[in-house]
């Protein structure tokens, strides 16, 4: 990774920085974030890797120069074998719901649209507990959206207002994702595309 990136997205700029030695000698990471993008960061080999969703919803790397579709196409392709693997193995409910919502998301970032459904809806058959079912949701209201199903993406939107509405009103993240699905129910009632 170099010194320093600056990823401009759509909605805010992501900022890596470089090894950096703190007071006590021993090497830092830096990173800040600024202005409002979803941001996942994994550590793959010993290397910080930051995905975040641009304003098309595809999930962009800022570490390498990889096309992001060829990423996306090998995701999938493990997606695919996981979920076989669980199927001849027997794998936990838990286990099965969360391998097919990274299918639905692996599905999703490569524009299969349909199969994205597909898989998220099957996440949801598994007792996989909240944080699974609630991100299959999530994932089924952009599918359903990119996939043409308007008055789906409406009523899966709402079952996630509905959720958070439940959560105590201390958890913070929570009363933002309520946030920002109660504007996607509104903008989806109103013919807009998220």
């Amino acid at each position: 990774m170099s010194d320093e990136q600056v990823n401009q997205g759509g909605t805010g700029q992501v900022v890596t920085g470089g090894a950096q030695a703190n007071k006590s000698g021993k090497p830092t990471k830096k990173i800040i974030i600024i202005g409002s993008i979803t941001v996942l960061i994994l550590v793959v080999g010993g290397s910080l890797v930051l995905l975040h969703r641009n304003t098309t919803g595809k999930a962009t790397n800022t570490e390498t120069s990889t096309p992001v579709l060829a990423m996306d196409a090998k995701e999938l392709s493990n997606a695919q074998a996981t979920v076989s693997s669980d199927a001849k193995n027997k794998a936990s409910p838990e286990v099965q719901a969360l391998h097919y919502l990274q299918l639905g998301d692996a599905q999703y970032n490569v524009n299969n649209y349909k199969e994205a459904v597909a898989a998220y809806e099957k996440s949801l058959t598994f007792k996989g507990g909240d944080t699974n079912q609630t991100k299959a949701l999530q994932g089924l209201v952009y599918a359903y959206e990119r996939a043409g199903r308007h008055q789906d993406a409406i009523k899966t939107a709402q079952r996630v207002v509905e959720y958070y509405e439940a959560q105590p009103k201390s958890n913070l993240t929570a009363q933002a994702k309520l946030s920002t699905y109660s504007g996607i129910v509104t903008a989806l009632q109103q013919g807009k595309s998220i």
